[in-house]
């Protein structure tokens, strides 16, 4: 037994090590995609608004982005990195990193609360901790929703394969406690139960009335209250089609994540939610591979054998995000993070039969230190794409071209580094990929306001506003732009437009405040500088704005309104 405990100790410091080399160089990045609303430019995460918000609403909330998740452990952890390290990307970078890491710790104990054996939970480990598909989760901030969550469901499992029945809620409180932190930071952990229920199947294990009851009451209030008091579960994801005419999208998906597990190159973000038809070779392909995982499944189901687990956990984990029910997407790396671990278990099982054989250790070894130095390779070099934004939207759109999202982030960083003119090059490509993108129409007339262009931008503004009515930001900058114009009259009619539409739009009364200032009207100006203040207590153009009008130096300026 003393033993065994050695080794198991060993065996997490060579994991923590393992992961913490590949990960490395992930401190280095910058914030990049999401990571600009949910973490840099987020007041409950930088502490300018209390942290009594992150527990009421969408994880969007404090930069009035509505994403329909409600994650506040995710939010939470945000907060906690800024408290203690400051607003720097590199620390929460290294949480990122430090959470994947324990993830695969937690994966180890899993397994080998499953099977009690270590090289078997060690190898499947290693896998899960230096494959490439994870590290979009282990190097990108906005995800680390993934792997807060798979902490703490394997945290809840292991907890829960460990009760004893007869003592009290020591019995019952830790699996449920575990499994709340697992929702409140991602959706996807209302999987658990079914899981649980695939290991009692598998294992011949009675099932533990008690504790099953509390995970079960557990998911049933988390479901009310994202259905009474948030009023949605995933609502409000984008939808095409019917459910059926998403269902090639499964098998191409299932082709997809084949593909990324067993030849992990050319990975990237943007996988987009087209639909299929069921002539395209990926949902051929991917159709045959499910046809096969069932027959494997169904053969091996009387077996109740280590493939038989494997396969139908790979399955069942992959249902909350088979977009039959509606999802962002029809595939992402990110999703094969629980999925995964089944495979990797299951590709561990053969190597660590391999290696049972005595006159095949050599062999068995050679395998999976080749596979670990393969799979760790790319992921150091994956890790490479995240550290430059600029680079990684390159690249992003180099393999996904027809994505208008990426197009559109590219546009974004090309007017971040001062290059206007290849930024709306970028933003001209979005819209033509989508049309109805309103956003890209907005971007663009920003490019061309940098461009010094003021009459193309201001046909941008009309086109995203012929789009998106209700754009409020486009009415608050094509009234600055009038302004800059010289036309205030029209300038103010387009301010006060987008105040109706969002009333609590603090760059909108800034600016209407120094259109007021410039025609000589301070009384309304000082009132509107206050309120954008009282607002948003942190808006430093307001604040400059109403230091400068009440110290009467006579010094003019207005700050663009971005938002």
């Amino acid at each position: 037994m003393l033993q065994k405990k050695r080794i198991r100790v060993f065996a997490v410091f060579l994991l923590a090590i393992l992961g913490f080399a590949v990960y490395s160089r992930a401190g280095q990045g910058e914030f990049i995609w999401d990571d600009e609303y949910l973490v840099e430019k987020n007041p409950y995460v930088t502490g300018r608004e209390g942290a009594r918000g992150i527990f009421s609403g969408d994880i969007g909330a404090g930069t009035g982005r509505l994403y329909r998740f409600y994650r506040p452990v995710q939010i939470l952890s945000y907060r906690i990195d800024n408290l203690i390290r400051g607003p720097r990307p590199g620390a929460y970078h290294l949480t990122g990193v430090t959470l994947h890491v324990l993830t695969g710790i937690a994966l180890f104990f899993f397994v080998n609360a499953l099977y009690r054996k270590e090289l078997l939970s060690f190898l499947t480990a290693c896998f899960f901790l230096v494959h490439p598909a994870a590290s979009g989760v282990a190097c990108y901030i906005s995800s680390r929703a993934d792997s807060l969550y798979l902490f703490f469901l394997f945290l809840s499992f292991i907890s829960y394969i460990k009760a004893v029945p007869g003592r009290g809620p020591g019995f019952i409180l830790p699996p449920a406690l575990f499994f709340a932190l697992s929702l409140l930071s991602k959706e996807g952990a209302l999987i658990l139960p079914f899981l649980i229920l695939l290991y009692h199947y598998t294992f011949g294990i009675k099932i533990k009335r008690a504790p099953f009851l509390a995970l079960t009451a557990t998911a049933l209030a988390y479901i009310t209250l994202r259905l009474t008091v948030f009023g949605y579960m995933l609502e409000g994801m984008p939808v095409r089609g019917g459910w059926l005419e998403r269902v090639p999208g499964f098998f191409a998906a299932l082709f997809g994540y084949f593909r990324i597990l067993i030849f992990p190159f050319g990975l990237h973000m943007e996988y987009g939610n087209g639909l299929f038809g069921f002539s395209d070779p990926r949902v051929i392909a991917g159709a045959a591979i499910f046809a096969v995982l069932a027959a494997v499944i169904a053969k091996t189901a009387a077996k109740r054998n280590v493939v038989f687990f494997s396969l139908s956990w790979f399955l069942i984990a992959l249902l909350p995000v088979s977009n039959l029910y509606p999802v962002n997407a029809y595939m992402a790396e990110s999703w094969l993070y629980l999925p995964s671990a089944g495979l990797f278990l299951l590709a561990a099982r053969y190597i660590a039969a391999l290696y049972g054989k005595k006159n095949r250790r050599a062999l068995a070894a050679g395998i999976a230190v080749f596979l670990i130095v393969f799979f760790s390779v790319l992921s150091i070099r994956q890790c490479g794409y995240w550290k430059d934004p600029l680079l990684f939207f390159k690249r992003t759109v180099r393999l996904a071209p027809d994505s208008a999202r990426a197009r559109n982030r590219l546009g974004l960083e090309y007017l971040k580094a001062g290059l206007a003119e290849k930024a709306i090059e970028n933003y001209r490509e979005a819209v033509r990929i989508e049309p109805g993108f309103a956003r890209g129409y907005y971007n663009m007339a920003l490019a061309y306001t940098r461009a010094g262009k003021n009459e193309e931008a201001l046909s941008c503004y009309r086109k995203a506003l012929s789009i998106d009515p209700a754009f409020a930001g486009a009415y608050n900058n094509l009234g600055a732009l009038y302004d800059d114009m010289g036309m205030s009259g029209n300038a103010v009619a387009f301010l006060k437009k987008a105040i109706r539409i969002d009333p609590e739009y603090a760059d909108a009364y800034n600016n209407l405040g120094a259109v007021y200032e410039g025609r000589g009207e301070y009384g309304r100006a000082e009132a509107l500088y206050k309120k954008a203040l009282l607002l948003k207590p942190g808006h430093a153009p307001a604040r400059e704005n109403l230091s400068r009008l009440e110290g009467k130096t006579g010094f003019h300026g207005r700050p663009a309104g971005d938002k």
